[in-house]
């Protein structure tokens, strides 16, 4: 059975998802201060570099990678719009020579 993966806990209307299915990833999440900012107005760009440099930095590629193992990375934000479930894909991408296929 595959897992759903929540990369950030509390839905666009500030409610908190609560599907028993779901599962959230509290390590990939971005903190609740650059998402506040985020929907504040702060640019994509230094959003992206914050996210990076404050929660990707901290992890290693390889065990999210495993611990995500048989999962669907599931994100709220319409496809093609600034996604931080993107910014993972694209890391464990390069981190580990892999292709995350958009569904």
């Amino acid at each position: 059975m595959r897992r759903q993966i929540l990369w950030q806990s509390v839905s666009p209307d500030g409610l908190r998802d609560g599907g028993d299915q779901d599962e959230d990833i509290i390590a990939l999440a971005p903190s609740a201060d650059l998402l506040k900012r985020a929907k504040a107005g702060l640019p994509w760009p230094k959003y992206v570099a914050e996210y990076k440099r404050d929660v990707l930095g901290k992890l290693d590629p390889q065990k999210v990678y495993a611990e995500l193992s048989d999962s669907i990375l599931m994100c709220w934000e319409v496809p093609g719009e600034n996604c931080h479930r993107r910014l993972v894909a694209e890391w464990l991408e390069k981190s580990l020579n892999i292709k995350i296929p958009e569904l």
